[in-house]
């Protein structure tokens, strides 16, 4: 999980600051003010920070003295955290600060007060009221507090590199020429995809064999009605609904999306028969090194036929009865049959 980013501040009220900001009125003080940022990435096709429900939509969870304010919320981030600027950064990085959400702590004992009760809205406004001044920023980093002068930048820096290590994304390409039409749903065909974070990503293309994780029941003889398995599968193609894309994106070779499913079928081939295909959610691929899957290859080739007991039945019928019954012969043997013989019934062990 991404590594929060620590940060403090001293906060303190000039003469006609707000009131109910403070516990002692006449003293304007909260002193300093302890924060905690957590960066909710973009996994598993889908975005970490709707799965977190907030009060009326607030961007933080606030304290004071130890206990949570129950109704005290900030519509967005206090301005010196809010680095990104239209027209100076890219437009998609206006979702990676979006990812973000922050705890404050105000008060520096625990105890219980009015104060926590009081604040039962939006404080963004008299947080950041002008006669409320803010002071000593400092972020803690290397197991020490640290000075800085620029909060926002440290807070850029440490957003974008969440981004690049832990948010999850999918970039399909090679567009196939055909689509796929499955149970009256039309689905775009790619012929690779690359899935990951920009720091570790995983290419696969049709083609690859991979080792696949399947999780819960509904898959059948797919999977030997096993709940949870491991298979060794080869990459038939990357499908995607054609329902879920804009006309704008219909055309784009590579797509960006949220999300993918890989058509695949089992191996070893001379196991599985290759016209059973089954689609999985793409997050479901594992890996296609080598090293992991040659155990389970191995394992997959144990279920191979190693023996051929046949035994014939003549005219009068009774197994084995005249023609006796041949037992031993393995799979690179041959059967020899005479030609006026009887066919033989075979039992594959």
């Amino acid at each position: 999980a991404p590594e929060p980013f620590f940060f403090r501040f001293t906060l303190s009220g000039r003469m006609g600051a707000p009131d109910r900001l403070f516990s002692d009125p006449g003293s304007h003080q909260w002193g300093e003010v302890w924060g905690m940022a957590l960066y909710l990435p973009f996994v598993n096709g889908a975005e970490a920070r709707d799965a977190v429900v907030m009060h009326e939509d607030s961007q933080a969870v606030c304290f004071w003295a130890g206990r949570m304010m129950p109704y005290g919320k900030l519509r967005s981030l206090p301005p010196f955290m809010e680095w990104f600027k239209p027209g100076r950064d890219k437009a998609d990085q206006k979702v990676i600060a979006a990812r973000v959400k922050i705890m404050l702590f105000f008060g520096a004992v625990s105890a219980v007060d009015s104060t926590k009760f009081r604040l039962t809205d939006d404080i963004l406004d008299d947080l950041m009221d002008k006669q409320v001044a803010h002071a000593e920023f400092k972020r803690f980093e290397g197991g020490s507090w640290r000075r800085t002068a620029k909060l926002d930048g440290d807070f850029k820096k440490w957003n974008l590199a969440c981004h690049e290590q832990y948010d999850q994304n999918c970039e399909l390409s090679g567009r196939l020429p055909e689509p796929l039409v499955e149970g009256g749903t039309r689905y775009v065909q790619f012929s690779r995809l690359k899935y990951g974070s920009n720091k570790s990503s995983a290419d696969y293309a049709v083609g690859d064999a991979a080792k696949l994780g399947v999780t819960g029941d509904g898959y059948g003889s797919f999977t030997g009605d096993k709940a949870n398995r491991t298979l060794l599968v080869k990459v038939k193609a990357f499908i995607i609904a054609e329902a879920t894309l804009d006309a704008a994106q219909r055309a784009k070779d590579p797509l960006q999306c949220a999300g993918c499913e890989v058509l695949v079928s089992r191996l070893p081939s001379d196991l599985y028969s290759e016209a059973s295909n089954r689609a999985f959610a793409a997050t479901a691929l594992r890996s296609k090194l080598p090293r992991d899957l040659t155990a389970l290859r191995q394992s997959e080739l144990k279920k191979k036929p190693h023996k051929l007991e046949v035994s014939f039945v003549t005219a009068g019928g009774g197994a084995g009865s005249s023609s006796g019954s041949w037992t031993g012969k393995t799979p690179d043997e041959a059967l020899r049959i005479e030609a006026h013989a009887p066919l033989p019934h075979v039992c594959v062990v």
